[in-house]
């Protein structure tokens, strides 16, 4: 399971190629002409202020991509916001510069790509868990690290790592830090899941 950080950002310059939802194989590509962009009534309004600044500009964007593997023609689209946010720049001569950029925002993406590139093999109510996170992610990203949580639980489950405990007479669940303990005297690699926990 590997993440590529450059495409999961809060803000992109120009939307990346992120990987197709359906196949995992193909690359989303951006529909020509898809891209739709409008300023909001608020920012409109702001430009009758002595203080406006082009860095005040809100756009909301609409797009729509398809999956680069012919075979599979999945068809995802995003909505978002678009705002300007300054980059100074140096010049060759050693002259300096400032312009405005737009930025994307992504607020969500349907059907969303996959945050973890899944192989072969995960079983499938990790990966269904896995699913939702990337869902969440733009969404709500306290409860797309949630569902990540959710999906270290259900490997858990999956190694045959016992939930539960008995304390005091009584059936306790045991929590995630001790189950990821348990399992890393059969599976050293998972020592690493705890980074997860402390999400």
């Amino acid at each position: 399971m590997t993440v590529d950080k450059d495409i999961w950002k809060e803000r992109f310059k120009s939307l990346p190629s992120w990987p197709c939802p359906r196949c995992n194989k193909g690359r989303l590509v951006e529909v020509e002409k898809s891209l739709l962009e409008a300023e909001s009534p608020r920012s409109k309004d702001a430009h009758g202020f002595d203080e406006w600044d082009p860095t005040w500009i809100e756009k909301r964007f609409s797009v729509h991509f398809l999956c680069s593997d012919k075979e599979c023609g999945e068809r995802v689209v995003a909505v978002g916001t678009v705002r300007g946010d300054y980059d100074n720049y140096y010049e060759h001569d050693g002259t300096t510069g400032t312009e405005v950029w737009d930025w994307y925002h992504p607020a969500a993406i349907e059907p969303a790509p996959c945050i973890i590139q899944l192989s072969g093999g995960v079983p499938d109510d990790v990966a269904q868990e896995v699913r939702r996170a990337s869902t969440l992610f733009w969404i709500d990203l306290g409860a797309s690290a949630n569902k990540l949580r959710s999906a270290v639980e259900a490997m858990m489950t999956d190694l045959d790592i016992k939930r539960t405990t008995i304390v005091k007479g009584k059936r306790k669940p045991l929590p995630l830090a001790a189950r990821i303990d348990m399992a890393k005297a059969k599976y050293p690699e998972v020592i690493s899941l705890h980074s997860v926990r402390w999400l």
